[in-house]
């Protein structure tokens, strides 16, 4: 799932990147730029940050500082990490189920980004809990996986999703 979300957070990039170049192309030639870039580059950036999500955790490319746990024994480690997954998955849980009420609130009330073109806002507030419950699928997978090297004693590392399809 989270090579999904990613290819489809990066064609999102492309997208933005072409409606850039378009934009550019045509304030030069016509002297004036697309009307609605501007709004359609926010709601759409919302979508690519949320979606990406996912793959940055899978990856092991989230910022984060070992300084504390590569210091620790490996049990120890296993067990920090284990512990920060869980309160990450459920902290990212709450945010999924909050930004999932205001997405459906926002396609009931049919909400718009006004600006030199109207442009609905539920599409972007939909990419909110998809790429947030995919990340809280992510940090469970990651507790799980720390359990395991746990109960197993084996050593700890911070690029535990590496290599993983």
């Amino acid at each position: 799932m989270g090579h999904v979300l990613s290819t489809v957070a990066g064609l999102g990039i492309l997208t933005l990147m072409a409606l850039t170049v378009l934009d550019v192309t045509q304030r030069e030639a016509r002297g004036h730029g697309v009307k609605g870039v501007v709004e359609f580059s926010e709601v759409l950036l919302v979508g690519i940050v949320f979606l990406g999500m996912v793959g940055a955790q899978l990856a092991g490319q989230h910022i984060k500082s070992p300084i504390v746990t590569n210091k620790l024994p490996a049990r120890a480690a296993h067990a920090v990490r284990a512990l920060a997954s869980l309160g990450s998955c459920i902290f990212v849980g709450w945010m999924t189920s909050l930004s999932a009420q205001a997405a459906q609130l926002s396609y009931e009330v049919g909400e718009y980004r006004f600006g030199l073109v109207n442009v609905p806002l539920w599409p972007a507030k939909v990419t909110i809990p998809i790429g947030l419950g995919a990340l809280c699928i992510a940090l469970a997978i990651d507790f799980l996986v720390q359990l395991r090297r746990l109960r197993l004693n084996q050593v700890a590392t911070d690029t535990e999703f590496e290599g993983l399809p």
